[in-house]
């Protein structure tokens, strides 16, 4: 009698498939300056800079870098609604990005002590039942807004396909494309992944 073979439901593919295409390492982190203990500097995060091509990317990775900015003790975040007042009132970057040489000015004005600049250095959007899947790429940085000295910088990079996922098992691979997270969710993710390292690392 011939053994039947072991039926692997989809359910199980989808989520090994879901997990390669979204795994990533932790973010390059360098911390050139920490909080004095007892201090809690007031941190503004203005609008990161768009990735080539993909209009309001910035945006979106601001406002979520902003929300998982509130898990790290170190800083007390303002609102970026009062940030977006200024930035109207003062007629400052138009397209509501601000230039570097204005970010301390602004910070300024708002109360804050660092400010957090970034920019999304890749954006691709998930396409549905195509090769490859969403993958965003952040790079962010605090800047002393009395001092103009880099507090700290982050890089990091989440989603795309493993190479062997696409390469040798592609139904899987557009299965898993097809149910993985979007380029939103991935930079909530990143943004998770960088703030989770600075709670880390600028702890007391």
């Amino acid at each position: 009698m011939m053994r039947s073979i072991p039926r692997i439901s989809i359910s199980m593919l989808t989520l090994a498939a879901l997990v390669l295409a979204t795994e990533g390492c932790g973010p390059e982190l360098f911390v050139n300056h920490r909080p004095a203990p007892g201090a809690k500097p007031r941190a503004a995060v203005l609008r990161f800079q768009d990735a080539p091509g993909q209009a309001g990317s910035g945006s979106v990775a601001a406002e979520v870098f902003s929300a998982q900015l509130l898990s790290v003790d170190a800083y007390d975040v303002i609102d970026r609604g009062a940030i977006d007042k200024v930035i109207e009132e003062q007629k400052l970057g138009t397209s509501g990005l601000i230039h570097p040489g204005e970010a301390a000015g602004l910070g300024k004005l708002v109360g804050a002590d660092v400010v957090i600049l970034g920019s999304v250095t890749e954006y691709r959007p998930r396409r549905l039942l195509m090769f490859p899947p969403a993958k965003v790429a952040l790079a962010v940085r605090a800047i002393d807004t009395r001092t103009g000295q880099v507090h700290w910088s982050a890089q990091q990079r989440v989603g795309g396909p493993s190479r062997w996922l696409t390469w040798v098992i592609p139904v899987i691979g557009a299965v898993a494309t097809a149910f993985s997270p979007s380029a939103e969710d991935l930079l909530a993710a990143a943004s998770r992944r960088i703030c989770r390292s600075l709670r880390k690392n600028l702890a007391p």
